[in-house]
């Protein structure tokens, strides 16, 4: 379960436009291994590259199958049940019906086969969604698009924002901006006599985790 979900996450975010290099997928995954260790998973056991990750998920193909609680977490998605207190939202639900049909047509191929719950559509024109959807999400300012997630996760995100402030990012434009490198600390100046400071090496800093995907926190991209 946590290597569908992070590498999702992973797939998501690359297919919607983010800008991820191969080395920053793999360094992705290779941190994720840490958070697999708070539901009881040995960081050693857990895929840390993306080869590594396609590697043991086609191993587990042959594994899977629909359960009934599988068939209705899907249904729930594409038309959620809402609980008493959210019954008034229920008007609504035919405009959620696009998000949830967007997540499932971003499954994989193989997966969307093996529920078959919707016809199938291009796969171009799901590319295209999920980026105009990126898209869209990201003109909304982020303190708003913080109320999509729970008050813990908004919790975390201010203390992730003064965290990187406190090492030298210059987060006034939030946690988007750190996607600008501009925006990292400086690199630590070289000893004149090629020695090196106390973990210093003179290279210029990682670009933060939660820089590099835009949503942090719960959805996977952890602040650390």
């Amino acid at each position: 379960m946590h290597c569908a979900e992070v590498y999702s996450y992973l797939e998501v975010a690359r297919r919607a436009g983010l800008p991820l290099t191969d080395a920053m997928a793999d360094r992705y995954l290779d941190e994720q291994r840490h958070t697999a260790t708070y539901v009881g998973l040995h960081a050693e056991d857990v895929p840390g590259s993306v080869a590594e990750m396609e590697d043991y998920l086609a191993s587990m193909r042959p594994q899977l199958r629909v359960t009934e609680e599988a068939a209705a977490t899907v249904r729930f998605l594409l038309w959620p049940t809402m609980p008493e207190n959210l019954k008034f939202l229920n008007p609504g639900k035919p405009g959620y019906f696009p998000f949830g049909a967007l997540c499932y047509y971003s499954l994989p191929g193989w997966a969307r086969r093996m529920y078959g719950t919707l016809p199938e559509v291009p796969q171009p024109a799901v590319t295209a969604a999920l980026r105009s959807f990126r898209t869209t999400m990201s003109t909304l300012p982020e303190r708003v698009h913080d109320y999509a997630f729970a008050k813990p996760t908004r919790d975390m995100l201010e203390r992730a924002r003064r965290r990187l402030a406190a090492e030298g990012y210059d987060v006034g434009k939030g946690l988007y901006g750190l996607r600008d490198p501009r925006r990292w600390p400086a690199p630590a100046p070289r000893r004149r006599l090629g020695g090196r400071g106390p973990g210093q090496n003179g290279k210029a800093p990682h670009p933060p985790r939660t820089a590099w995907c835009g949503v942090p926190g719960r959805s996977g991209f952890e602040d650390g």
